[in-house]
């Protein structure tokens, strides 16, 4: 039936042949085979066509499971050749879109280049080169002006070269920190604040304000020093 080459016997058919002779066993035996492998119902002697109706049904059953499973199998082997297909499409364009632009394969490939630089210890460190990163310039490191510099920045702004020597000799003293805790980045402007308040040192505004004579000023300077108090020093000459 329908290209089946086999068939399943079930021993409950034992009872239907104990009750027919061993003739008619052989022709009910050779009439089973018929029928499953040609679907044509064979010509029995009326005991062996009696058992013949009950076997045939579980034939039947067989045969109609067997068709549902083949059928299900036939569809399912249908859809994955063609989800298969549809990958190997996708694939192909992916391949061809790729292919189709090698001008932008080139410079993303130019945009990344991976060194591996040995160092100490034969442990190759790889390096990735960024154009972006490199054309950012790398902020400058603070270096302290020397006293050449200093004196003339001061002379240029109207102040004097004794003003830019107490300026060098403080900062330095504090390890040219500002508020004592963040590094200096700008000398200049710095300089700048230093002589404003010495221009308000030497040049009260109010009549009010009695001056400090210059010696407490130097004395309360002196006192933070020695103490190992190095924050907000610039406030002694205030």
């Amino acid at each position: 039936m329908d290209g089946k080459k086999s068939f399943i016997l079930y021993c409950d058919i034992g009872q239907h042949l104990e009750l027919l002779s061993n003739e008619d066993a052989g022709l009910l035996f050779k009439g089973i085979v018929h029928y499953a492998d040609t679907g044509e119902l064979p010509e029995l002697p009326p005991m062996a066509a009696m058992a013949f109706s009950f076997i045939r049904a579980q034939v039947d059953r067989d045969q109609e499971k067997w068709n549902t499973t083949r059928e299900k199998r036939r569809a399912a082997g249908k859809s994955g050749g063609l989800k298969s297909g549809e990958s190997r499409q996708r694939s192909n364009e992916a391949k061809e879109a790729n292919a189709s632009n090698p001008k932008q394969n080139e410079a993303d490939e130019a945009d990344n280049v991976n060194v591996t630089v040995p160092v100490t210890g034969n442990v190759p460190v790889t390096v990735i080169n960024n154009r972006e990163k490199a054309d950012k310039p790398p902020r400058p490191r603070f270096t302290p002006p020397s006293e050449n510099d200093a004196i003339a920045y001061f002379c240029e702004q109207g102040s004097s070269a004794a003003e830019a020597k107490s300026f060098l000799n403080y900062y330095a003293a504090i390890g040219w920190k500002v508020g004592g805790r963040a590094t200096m980045k700008n000398w200049q402007a710095a300089a700048q604040n230093w002589i404003h308040r010495a221009g308000q040192y030497s040049h009260p505004q109010t009549k009010q304000v009695a001056a400090e004579p210059a010696t407490d000023t130097i004395s309360r300077a002196a006192e933070r020093l020695a103490s190992g108090n190095f924050s907000n020093l610039e406030d002694a000459f205030l």
